[in-house]
């Protein structure tokens, strides 16, 4: 049996510029999850998901967050972001602060080698985001596809 070859074609108008987007997101995401679970020599290997939490909490005040607040800023599941909290309290790179007044609600707080990790990880990783996403566009790309951009994620944080 002879194998040949089949195009796919792309669809036109908004279908096309939806598969596009979910093309390039996928892409995108998956060098850089490669990336933190391959770092270069001395780095320590973390997940895309751990990354992003590490990333949230340095970027909060005190570096710390309710793990409701966390909920709302990171690109996992309920159920991933489960999972990445232990591994990185297990690996003492958050730790998880049990509230005085309500023994069911959480605080996450970044320690010093939760820090000293993402440090080590994001020169290179920001290298990694920039040749596969930001090279991609000119300057005056950038300045329309970024307010297009907050404009969608305004519009699914409303519905």
């Amino acid at each position: 049996m002879e194998n040949k070859q089949s195009s796919v074609k792309r669809p036109q108008g908004k279908w096309g510029t939806w598969q596009d987007f979910i093309f390039a997101a996928s892409q995108v995401l998956a060098v850089a999850e490669s990336d933190l679970q391959n770092p270069p020599a001395g780095g320590q290997a973390m997940s895309l998901s751990d990354f992003d939490i590490l990333a949230s909490l340095y970027q909060a005040e005190e570096k710390a967050l309710a793990l409701s607040c966390l909920k709302e800023t990171v690109l996992v599941t309920t159920s991933g972001l489960s999972r990445s909290i232990g591994r990185l309290v297990e690996r003492g790179w958050i730790e998880k602060i049990q509230s005085d007044q309500d023994k069911r609600r959480y605080t996450l707080k970044l320690t010093k080698a939760g820090e000293e990790a993402l440090l080590a990880a994001q020169t290179h990783h920001q290298e990694v985001v920039s040749r596969q996403f930001f090279s991609a566009f000119s300057v005056s790309e950038m300045k329309t596809l970024s307010p297009l951009l907050e404009k969608l994620v305004a519009h699914l944080k409303e519905n």
